[in-house]
C-alpha cells in the first residue's frame, strides 16, 4: 500500500514539474506555433439540429445488427425484394414496431384494453398481409408477362 501511496507522488510530483518547465521554456513558443498552424486549418464543426430523419436513421442503424444476426432477416430481406419494397429489413421490423406502438396507445386511449387489443392485432397483422399482397401482385405481373 506504501508503495502505491510512494508510486502516486512521485509521478504527480513529475507531472507538475514537466507542466511547469513547460510552461517556463522554450519549448511552449515552439508548440504554440505548432497549435495555431494546425487551428489556423481547421475550421469548427457546424452541427446541425436535429431531425427526424437522422433520429430515424440514428434508431435503424441501432436496430440494424440486432436484425441481420437473426435467421429470420435474410428471409424478410428476400420477401421485401420479391415484394418490391425498398427497405431493408430492420427497416421493415422499426417501422412495423413504430406503428404497433402507435397502435397501442390509440387503442388504449380511444377505447381501452379491448381497443388496445383490437388495434394491436390489426397492427401486427397488417404490414405482413400488404407484404404478401405485394409480393401477389408483382408476381402476377410478371406471370402477365410471359407468353402463353
Amino acid at each position: 500500500m506504501m508503495r502505491w501511496i510512494l508510486g502516486l507522488y512521485f509521478a504527480a510530483f513529475f507531472l507538475l514539474t514537466f507542466a511547469i518547465l513547460l510552461t517556463r521554456s522554450p519549448i511552449r513558443k515552439f508548440f504554440g506555433r505548432q497549435v495555431e498552424r494546425y487551428i489556423s486549418f481547421t475550421k469548427p464543426e457546424e452541427k446541425e439540429p436535429f431531425s427526424l430523419r437522422q433520429v430515424l436513421s440514428w434508431f435503424i442503424n441501432l436496430i440494424s445488427p440486432l436484425v441481420t444476426k437473426k435467421s429470420f432477416a435474410a428471409n424478410l430481406q428476400l420477401q421485401l425484394e420479391h415484394g418490391g419494397i425498398p427497405l431493408r429489413a430492420s427497416e421493415f421490423i422499426f417501422f412495423h414496431g413504430v406503428g404497433l406502438i402507435a397502435a397501442v396507445v390509440a387503442g388504449y386511449i380511444i377505447a381501452g384494453p379491448i381497443g388496445l387489443i383490437l388495434l394491436s392485432l390489426i397492427a401486427g397483422v397488417l404490414p405482413v398481409l400488404a407484404l404478401k399482397r405485394s409480393i401477389r401482385q408483382r408476381e402476377n405481373k410478371f406471370h402477365d408477362q410471359l407468353p402463353d
